[in-house]
């Protein structure tokens, strides 16, 4: 009988000492989401900005596509495909390339500019497994950024934050993450006429 409850008693102990942990992690994973979409550029998970020095609006970015946008909805495709493959092959990244060059209205970037964007956002995606919600939200600020003939400064650098903090939220860390938003801030630039190469 002593030894059923001892060995109830170490059960119960080494199966909390393995939950713990677990717990812990969600809890700031939970928080980082919501730290990540509050603050200014030096409170954000990574602690910096892009290198811009303006605080960036969080607003011009919707979370969900809307039913119009047929190429929104096909870079969200793309990225969910690349997700869930175990591995980029070339096909995946001229897949996202053609999704984004077909996204951008009136005058179009660099053809250059759009396939290391795509390059990176499609290893991004494919290595650290996107969630849902954050592919979907990364599809509608690539789809801003590509169709950006109309964006402000202000709603430009709030497209390309929002796509930063989704991955991050993602769980790419953060020099990828700023990795993809410099190549952002590239294609805007081109499509403004003040490129940054």
């Amino acid at each position: 009988m002593k030894t059923t409850i001892l060995l109830s008693s170490v059960l119960f102990v080494f199966s909390l000492s393995t939950a713990l942990p677990q717990g812990a992690a969600v809890i700031i994973k939970q928080k980082a989401r919501g730290v990540a979409g509050k603050g200014t550029p030096s409170s954000r998970p990574g602690g910096g900005s892009t290198g811009a020095t303006t605080t960036r609006s969080r607003t011009a970015a919707p979370a969900v596509l809307s039913a119009s946008d047929a190429a929104a909805k096909k870079i969200y495709i793309d990225l969910v495909i690349i997700k869930s493959r175990s591995s980029v092959t070339e096909d995946l990244k001229d897949r996202l390339f053609a999704s984004l060059t077909e996204a951008a209205k009136g005058k179009k970037p660099n053809e250059a500019a759009v396939k290391k964007l795509a390059e990176n956002v499609a290893t991004s995606v494919n290595k650290y497994k996107l969630g849902s919600n954050e592919a979907k939200q990364l599809a509608a600020a690539l789809y801003q950024v590509m169709n950006g003939s109309g964006l402000t400064t202000k709603g430009a650098d709030g497209v390309v934050q929002k796509a930063q903090d989704t991955l991050i939220i993602g769980g790419v860390p953060v020099k990828v993450a700023e990795t993809v938003s410099a190549d952002l801030n590239n294609i805007i630039g081109e499509l403004s006429g003040n490129s940054t190469k």
